[in-house]
């Protein structure tokens, strides 16, 4: 795993998501908190590893988890991130990584933004 640029770990709210060109409600987004912590994961009850690779543009993420109803998949994603924000664009049928931060209508892609949650927040 490379780490250079801005630090992936830490706790991250969502505050804008949207499924397969279905914007998600503000309510739906309280349950999509993400944990990122030494190439490892934790989303809903999903937990896992991370494997990312800033040497290529969009940075490329994937997801693969190891517990949860999930365990034995590969989500390849995109993200894009700065010290307080993260963007993250995923394909969850795990086919394709998408190109794009777009998650058109027919599609199994989710896009999200997120903020960083102060560690004093936590």
């Amino acid at each position: 795993m490379v780490t250079e640029g801005p630090d992936l770990d830490g706790w991250w709210v969502a505050t804008a998501g949207k499924l397969g060109g279905v914007r998600l409600p503000k309510e739906a987004l309280v349950d999509l908190t993400l944990r990122l912590r030494n190439g490892t994961f934790r989303f809903g009850t999903d937990e896992g590893r991370t494997v990312i690779n800033r040497h290529v543009q969009p940075q490329t993420l994937d997801i693969i988890p190891t517990r949860g109803p999930h365990r034995g998949r590969v989500v390849p994603a995109i993200i894009e991130i700065t010290d307080s924000s993260l963007r993250i664009c995923c394909d969850l049928s795990g086919t394709c990584r998408p190109h794009d931060f777009k998650a058109p209508a027919g599609t199994r892609r989710f896009l999200a933004k997120y903020r960083r949650v102060p560690i004093e927040s936590r």
